[in-house]
């Protein structure tokens, strides 16, 4: 089982009475969608780039005066730091969320989001392809290695069986030729 840790990123927290511009500014200044509405290392709520558009712009409110925590999603879904990328997956199919804020001891350590995990997944998938695509590789030069060796040994044996034919058949006419000579000195003997 693999460990969220692997798979987390660092995390960009406001506090709930942060103004909805001052949420944007840290959006933009760590280059995020998403920050933890916590206080004091505890997580409140969650705020996406699509909360402040769908409950802020939308709805007409003034950026300068709405808190954080009046357009945040609350109580968000927390998991420990050590829980299994396995589950966590779970979690965000079965509460339909994309980012899970990770907790150490109770306080706010990190934030997984399946992109995150995606794009290690995605990673770790192009690596263990490149070792079967290797492995495959090794595997074919194996197989002609031995094919050629087979191929080697079939001709050798056929090689020793036509050598051992002709030469019974050179030593039966070698036999032969012997009888022959051998006939002719006795017949002018």
């Amino acid at each position: 089982m693999l460990g969220s840790e692997r798979y987390s990123s660092d995390v960009v927290s406001v506090s709930p009475d942060a103004t909805c511009v001052e949420v944007a500014d840290e959006m933009d200044r760590h280059t995020v969608g998403c920050v933890v509405v916590a206080a004091d290392g505890v997580p409140h709520g969650v705020l996406t780039d699509r909360d402040i558009v769908c409950r802020l712009v939308a709805a007409g409110l003034d950026p300068d005066k709405t808190r954080a925590a009046d357009v945040m999603t609350p109580n968000p879904v927390t998991a420990d730091c050590s829980d299994d990328i396995e589950q966590l997956l779970q979690v965000m199919a079965d509460n339909g969320i994309r980012r899970i804020p990770l907790l150490d001891e109770g306080k706010l350590s990190g934030l997984i989001s399946l992109d995150d995990v995606l794009v290690q997944f995605s990673s770790y998938l192009y690596n263990a392809n490149q070792g079967i695509l290797g492995g495959l590789h090794e595997s074919r030069r194996t197989v002609r290695r031995r094919r050629r060796l087979e191929a080697r040994e079939a001709a050798l044996h056929e090689l020793r069986e036509q050598l051992a034919e002709l030469g019974g058949d050179a030593r039966e006419r070698l036999r032969e030729g012997l009888r022959d000579l051998f006939d002719r000195f006795s017949r002018d003997s």
